[in-house]
């Protein structure tokens, strides 16, 4: 017997054993296993919907020869995968966007650094993200980087202490940082006090990533 199979086995025992001593519970058991599929499905045909619509949109310019690589084999699997995991359901148009901006120019390691990140982003974090994106867009040349967390405050229709949750969290992630550039021997050139987040190539390359590949 193979371990899938003794552990297919083991929950089925468990269930029975479970139903026994429980009165009742065989019947609501049935009943979420019912309702997680159901889930399933209508995430899957949401994923699939909101993927065919984008690339349908983009298929001019869509690289489609990089998804015969295993490169695009390897990203492909994981998005997928990660797409139908009722966990990251809020967070499908996110997916759908990565799964069409990874025949881009980034590196492997790039990609799947940025789907573990995705994985684990809340959605309000994602949310307060693409509002930073566009304020930098906004600022000159001689702006620091810094995440001006006033700023995203009156910009956003969101609890300010919400608000400062999602930038430290973007921050303990990696997505925001101190530092803005290494220096080619590895030390920090720019940089700002540890713990103060930041905006910078990482969180550019991660937003090229994840945001629609519709908009330019």
């Amino acid at each position: 017997m193979s371990k899938q199979e003794a552990i297919k086995a083991g929950l089925k025992e468990a269930v029975v054993q479970l139903a026994e001593n429980v009165p009742g519970l065989s019947s609501l058991i049935e009943g979420i296993r019912t309702y997680q599929e159901d889930i399933q499905e209508q995430q899957r045909q949401e994923f699939i919907l909101t993927l065919d619509k984008k690339v349908s949109e983009v298929e001019n310019v869509l690289n489609k020869e990089w998804y015969k690589t295993s490169d695009g084999k390897e990203i492909a699997n994981k998005i997928f995968s990660s797409a139908l995991n009722s966990e990251y359901n809020d967070k499908i148009d996110y997916f759908a966007n990565a799964f069409i901006n990874s025949a881009q120019e980034f590196n492997q390691f790039q990609r799947l650094k940025f789907i573990e990140v995705l994985k684990i982003v809340s959605k309000p974090a994602l949310i307060v993200l693409s509002k930073e994106y566009e304020l930098q867009n906004q600022r000159t040349i001689n702006d620091t980087g810094e995440v001006n967390l006033p700023a995203l405050i009156k910009n956003l229709d969101m609890d300010p202490h919400l608000i400062e949750s999602c930038v430290k969290e973007l921050y303990n992630i990696g997505v925001f940082s101190s530092v803005i550039e290494y220096s080619e021997s590895g030390n920090k050139k720019s940089y700002f006090q540890s713990g103060t987040s930041a905006y910078t190539e990482f969180t550019e390359r991660f937003i090229e990533f994840i945001r629609d590949p519709r908009i330019n």
